[in-house]
């Protein structure tokens, strides 16, 4: 089992379309950021169409590239 938290939700080109990022920290302690992309559906609510998971690592060059 592993623990997340909710970053940031990000609006989609449409209302049934978001990105979402997530932290995740593993039982072992390890801790990685997750960006969602998730659907709307009225029968099923929000669920999962893809995920990039970002390694510890990665997230230093992620905030350079976005950085100004």
């Amino acid at each position: 089992m592993q623990n997340e938290t909710i970053l940031n939700v990000f609006s989609g080109a449409s209302d049934q379309n978001r990105l979402v990022l997530v932290r995740s920290t593993t039982l072992c302690g390890l801790e990685h950021l997750i960006l969602r992309q998730e659907t709307h559906s009225a029968d099923v609510g929000w669920f999962v169409q893809n995920q990039v998971v970002i390694e510890p690592g990665q997230v230093a060059a992620l905030k350079m590239t976005l950085s100004p």
